[in-house]
């Protein structure tokens, strides 16, 4: 349902995961990841920036090629990375 939030409330959330607590060791944020249509990746890669204070980004392309994923990293991946064989390349 379009218009509910959704964008808004997951930056948020992000941007609170990566938040430093007052008074505690440094805190290093969980990878988080978003599956979204493909229409939809760099919509939601222009509100993460923008929103969470430029969190570091990955996009994921179409094929299910293996991931380096880094601490504090938001994963932006379409369905299709899900749906389809891995990459040969």
């Amino acid at each position: 349902s379009m218009g509910a939030g959704k964008t808004h409330q997951t930056c948020a959330l992000i941007a609170l995961a990566r938040a430093p607590a007052a008074a505690s060791p440094p805190h290093v944020p969980e990878p988080t990841l978003i599956t979204c249509p493909a229409a939809c990746v760099q919509f939601w890669q222009e509100a993460v920036r923008w929103m969470t204070g430029r969190a570091p980004l990955a996009l994921v392309p179409g094929c299910r090629a293996p991931l380096q994923v880094c601490p504090g990293e938001v994963i932006i991946a379409s369905h299709s990375f899900f749906k389809t064989p891995p990459c040969t390349s």
